[in-house]
């Protein structure tokens, strides 16, 4: 870029003189508008093929009852928050290795059945007729259909 011839510095009735602005010619410092254009859908094409990461998450929770507090030992709450916790790295870890979230679900709760402190896989809440039904199941998202795994 060639700048224009500026004027005197030296200040007049007590002031600097204003500046020129800058004129725009071409120069052989820059490339070609063609050239340009070529760069940056170049650098564009780059940064979209470049692999990014995708955020992943995972939420668990340990069921709809209601625990009453005053039963609830300390040991007894430190065994549903370490089973929560590694119910949650199980399937984070899945997830984090590029696994489904189908799979990473799929390990959460199995963790969660196997927990003694937690009722499915291994007890149930009592029915209106008083008896202990186990049904679940898991859901694709793709497909909005749901797979029984047990009745």
């Amino acid at each position: 870029m060639r700048l224009t011839k500026q004027p005197s510095d030296r200040p007049v009735n007590g002031r600097t003189p204003p500046r020129e602005a800058p004129s725009c010619q071409a120069s052989r410092a820059w490339p070609s508008w063609p050239v340009m254009k070529a760069i940056t859908t170049a650098l564009f094409f780059f940064i979209a093929m470049t692999p990014q990461a995708k955020p992943i998450a995972i939420v668990v929770h340990g069921g709809a009852g209601r625990i009453d507090r005053k039963v609830l030992t300390p040991e007894h709450e430190r065994l549903y928050h370490a089973t929560l916790e590694q119910s949650l790295r199980a399937g984070h870890t899945i997830l984090k290795q590029g696994g489904s979230a189908l799979d990473a679900v799929e390990a959460a709760i199995v963790i969660m059945e196997d927990a003694p402190v937690f009722n499915p896989g291994r007890g149930a809440v009592f029915t209106a007729e008083g008896k202990n039904e186990l049904d679940a199941s898991i859901m694709d998202g793709r497909r909005c259909r749901p797979a029984p795994s047990a009745a």
